[in-house]
C-alpha cells in the first residue's frame, strides 16, 4: 500500500474571488441588469446566451466621443443627443459593439433613444453563471502552471501558425448550431478529398 504525503500549506490557493459558488446576490444597476443577466444564464435562456462583460472605466467618455465624431453631437453635452433615425443608431451601435466586444440586443434597440441610455446599457456588467468563465476572469490570480482554454481550437487549412493539419482528413467539420455557427467557423472538405459523403456535406 502506498501513502501520499502532501503538505497542504505549500499548495497554491485559489483566490476567494474565483469561488465556484453560484450565488448571484450582488448589487447591480436596476434598468437593464435583470434582463441582460437572464440572457446569459443558461438555466433561463438556452439560446440567447451572452458572454461575460465588464464595462471599462472610461466607457462613458468613449461613447460620447463616438457620438461627437459620428453623429455631430454637441461636444458640450453629447449624452443628451437623441437619435434622429435608425441609421444613426446602426452607425453608433455598430462602432460600440466592435469597440467593447459587446453587442446591443435587438430587444433593447427601441429603448435606447439617446446617447445617455446607450451609455447606461454599456455600463451594465454581465456576470457569467459558468464557474469556468469566472475562473478565467481572474487568470492573473491563479497558479502560473494552470492553463484554461475556454474556446475550442478549430481546424483551418489556411492557418499558417497552428493546427494546419487535421486528425480527420477528408471529413467536413460543419458547425450547424444556431448560436455556435456564429462563433466557430466550420470547414467543408473538398469533394475530391472526401472519404465519404456525410450528413454535414448535405447541409
Amino acid at each position: 500500500m502506498f501513502h501520499l504525503n502532501v503538505n497542504h500549506s505549500e499548495l497554491p490557493k485559489v483566490p476567494q474571488s474565483c469561488s465556484l459558488s453560484t450565488d448571484k446576490s450582488t448589487s447591480v444597476p436596476p434598468r437593464f441588469q435583470s434582463r441582460i443577466q437572464s440572457l446569459t444564464d443558461t438555466s433561463d435562456n438556452l439560446i440567447a446566451k451572452l458572454p461575460p462583460y465588464a464595462p471599462p472605466a472610461d466607457v462613458s467618455s468613449r461613447i460620447q466621443s463616438f457620438a461627437v465624431r459620428l453623429l455631430n453631437a454637441s461636444p458640450s453635452n453629447p449624452s443628451a443627443y437623441r437619435f434622429q433615425s435608425n441609421a444613426e443608431k446602426f452607425k453608433l451601435f455598430t462602432v460600440c459593439a466592435r469597440e467593447f466586444n459587446h453587442p446591443v440586443l435587438n430587444s433593447y434597440i427601441h429603448e435606447l433613444t439617446d446617447v445617455s441610455a446607450l451609455i447606461q446599457y454599456y455600463q451594465t456588467p454581465v456576470v457569467s453563471p459558468d464557474a469556468l468563465s469566472r475562473l478565467c476572469e481572474q487568470a492573473d490570480q491563479l497558479p502560473s502552471n494552470l492553463s484554461i482554454a475556454t474556446k475550442p481550437i478549430r481546424f483551418n487549412p489556411n492557418d499558417t501558425t497552428f493546427f494546419k493539419r487535421t486528425a480527420y482528413p477528408g471529413r467536413s467539420t460543419i458547425v450547424s448550431g444556431l448560436g455556435t455557427a456564429k462563433r466557430y467557423k466550420g470547414f467543408r472538405a473538398p469533394p475530391t478529398r472526401r472519404i465519404r459523403v456525410e450528413y454535414q456535406d448535405r447541409i
